[in-house]
């Protein structure tokens, strides 16, 4: 290991540099906190990028599963009431929106993922 102060080589395990007493452990310290920091964040993202995907995904399939079911439902025993018929529709057209809402989410936290490695690839912790 080098001294940040004087720059004298020493052994790994001192706390302190044996020429002049700088602290060694602090500066390997900071940088141990600022990785498991970045590790953190990383997990955080993708933690969130799978979780909106899955979101996404279940939206636009609930919506294809509740179109398929209602019409079938409604072929077999005819049309159903207005006011009923209104209500499938918004309510198909909200998990619609649900999944195409999780579907950008995700893409959107897989970018700031993908930004953020190759910011610490270039050396720049967060």
């Amino acid at each position: 290991m080098k001294c940040s102060a004087c720059g004298k080589e020493f052994d790994e395990g001192f706390a302190y540099c044996p020429w002049c007493g700088n602290n060694a452990t602090a500066r390997d310290d900071v940088a141990a906190l600022r990785r498991i920091a970045a590790e953190e964040k990383l997990r955080d993202l993708r933690r969130d990028e799978i979780g909106w995907g899955v979101v996404g995904a279940l939206g636009l399939i609930g919506a294809a599963v509740l179109v398929a079911l209602i019409g079938t439902t409604w072929t077999a025993i005819g049309s159903p009431p207005a006011d009923l018929a209104v209500g499938f529709t918004v309510g198909i057209g909200l998990v619609f929106v649900l999944g195409i809402v999780g579907l950008v989410l995700s893409y959107r936290k897989s970018k700031q993922r993908k930004d953020f490695v190759s910011r610490l690839e270039k050396g720049k912790f967060e």
